[in-house]
């Protein structure tokens, strides 16, 4: 009998893929791109004195200066899978703006010193001097018509675990909330700027659609909400706040976000990446549909990814007689396996 269950258990090994955490439709080469739009593009000409986050906010760590960085016109983030191996997925994250105003704040007995990391030529107005609001700081502003930002991290394959190029730990990928591994009540997200663990404070399932720029996604929805966490912002304030996301409820992939604290943003070198959505925003005013929930916050805008795919079984090509004949085959096995076990338990 032994011998049969372990036949038994080849075959089960043999037919089935390998659990990982990452959904099935994450393949090489899938991005997923998320947006956050103005309800009117900005006066160019009046951007220096615009004030708080616009449409989406960023605090850029380089080679560890700080840049708070605004967009007050059209912001983007991609994320492209880049490779997948047995144990890492990396990942490469792409923040793009437009009518954006960079801040780096420096002590006033001092000078800026920092390479410029945008193109001369979509420089827009440059000023600086004393802050009204820190004592002892002064900043440097630069209004560009553009500017995009570049980031890489990894996802332990296994776990879902997000980590810098160099290993650190952040958290775990928000990118999905995986059907078949669901965030749980309690479960650490990411870590704040002061250490402490950001959790999953509740867990809603919505019959409602929900519209993104990509398209309508069918019930249910799945709406994750956190505890609260502090970030850093330049040059010595902190904003408090906590994530509401919405995921498909039937892939898994992330529909809208909204909050300060990502784990895949922090990990590629962005310690705070916030948008806000003004035009889905105002949509959702005027919305008069109760069976409809307009997404906020950053919102999907684009995805290459197949969520219609089938699993096959990675053999020969599935419509050759061999693979047939190897799946018929094995259920065949199977099949006599289980007679055998049967037939030798009423013995």
């Amino acid at each position: 009998m032994k011998k049969y269950l372990v036949l038994f258990t080849f075959f089960l090994l043999f037919f089935s893929e390998p659990l990982t955490a990452i959904p099935y439709w994450i393949k090489e080469g899938v991005y997923i791109t998320y947006v956050s739009r103005p309800l009117e593009p900005p006066d160019p000409e009046d951007i220096l004195n615009k004030h708080g986050y616009g449409t989406m906010t960023i605090v850029y760590n380089r080679s560890g200066q700080l840049f708070l960085i605004t967009t007050y016109g059209n912001g983007q983030v991609n994320f492209t899978i880049s490779s997948i191996s047995s144990n890492l997925t990396k990942v490469k994250i792409k923040i793009s703006g437009e009518y954006v105003v960079v801040r780096y704040y420096y002590p006033s007995n001092s000078t800026p010193n920092f390479t410029p990391f945008w193109n001369e030529d979509d420089v827009i107005a440059m000023e600086s001097g004393p802050l009204m609001f820190s004592k002892g700081y002064s900043v440097m502003k630069v209004a560009l018509w553009n500017l995009t930002l570049w980031g890489e991290y990894y996802i332990d394959t296994n776990t879902g675990d997000v980590y810098d190029l160099s290993g650190k730990y952040y958290g775990k990928t928000i990118l999905w909330n995986d059907p078949n591994n669901p965030m749980k009540i309690n479960e650490t997200i990411c870590f704040d700027f002061e250490g402490k663990p950001l959790k999953v404070a509740n867990v809603t399932i919505s019959n409602l659609s929900v519209l993104t720029y990509y398209r309508v996604f069918k019930p249910p929805a799945i709406m994750i909400k956190t505890t609260s966490g502090i970030e850093k912002v330049p040059p010595d304030l902190k904003t408090v706040g906590r994530n509401m996301m919405t995921y498909d409820g039937s892939s898994g992939i992330l529909l809208s976000m909204l909050g300060f604290h990502v784990p895949d943003a922090k990990a590629a070198g962005f310690p705070v990446l916030y948008g806000f959505d003004e035009k889905m925003y105002e949509l959702s005013k005027r919305s008069k549909d109760d069976k409809l929930m307009i997404a906020g916050g950053l919102v999907l805008y684009d995805t290459n990814a197949n969520f219609l795919q089938l699993k096959r079984i990675p053999y020969s090509p599935p419509t050759t007689p061999l693979a047939y004949l190897y799946i018929i085959s094995g259920l065949f096995v199977i099949i006599f396996i289980l007679i055998k076990l049967a037939r030798e338990g009423r013995s």
